[in-house]
């Protein structure tokens, strides 16, 4: 009876090979051959058990640049054709290039799934801060974040429960005001429409606008 023999890789394991065999993220293979202790022993015994399989040899190299201090700022945008995001990069180069920091740009293609491959990547190499040019996010990119102690800038809309810092528009506040403004200057138009007209009553036309639950400034006032 012949013994089955294991195959050999015909190429360099790398640390993905282990994280696909293990089931798990490359984030995870990396914090288990680190700081074992962070991990549970099962999850640790299933990772040991790939490397081994897979003859993997950590990178020390590689290892010992991770943990340096990193310049890097990694910056996620959803679509690089958007417009603003080239003018973005552009700005934040101008500002971080003199400091000595680089950016590495990312597209996440507006997909959750696309985003969380592309922050645990950037993430595990060891990035200084991130900028992220949306703040729809899934519970685990933000859960990332904020355990990689790194200041994380996101930037769009206004969002009530940031995972670091918030720059954006109010743009739920900026409709109403726009509105706001729209219907005034209507409301200005039929008036001054009504006086011309010699119509200075407006107690029908106020009566209806509050029966619709208008507010100020959208009710009409008799004698304006």
């Amino acid at each position: 009876m012949s013994i089955p023999r294991k195959r050999r890789s015909t190429g360099k394991v790398t640390i993905a090979d282990v994280a696909q065999l293990a089931g798990v993220g490359t984030m995870t293979v990396s914090r288990a051959l680190r700081t074992p202790e962070q991990v549970s022993d099962k999850l640790r015994e299933k990772i040991e058990a790939a490397v081994h399989e897979l003859g993997y040899m950590p990178n020390l190299a590689a290892s010992a640049l991770a943990s340096a201090s990193s310049h890097t700022i990694a910056m996620v945008v959803p679509n690089l054709a958007e417009a603003g995001c080239s003018e973005m990069f552009a700005g934040l180069q101008q500002i971080l290039q003199p400091a000595g920091y680089q950016i590495m740009l990312a597209e996440s293609q507006h997909r959750v799934e696309q985003e969380e491959k592309l922050l645990e990547t950037l993430l595990a190499s060891n990035i200084a801060a991130a900028i992220l040019l949306s703040v729809e996010h899934s519970t685990t990119v933000r859960q990332w974040l904020k355990n990689a102690s790194i200041p994380v800038m996101e930037m769009g809309a206004i969002r009530s429960d940031p995972i670091d810092m918030n720059i954006g528009i109010d743009n739920v506040a900026a409709m109403y005001e726009l509105d706001g403004n729209a219907d005034s200057a209507r409301l200005s138009e039929y008036r001054a429409t009504m006086r011309q007209s010699g119509a200075v009553d407006f107690s029908a036309t106020s009566a209806r606008l509050v029966q619709s639950d208008a507010s100020p400034p959208y009710v009409a006032k008799p004698g304006d």
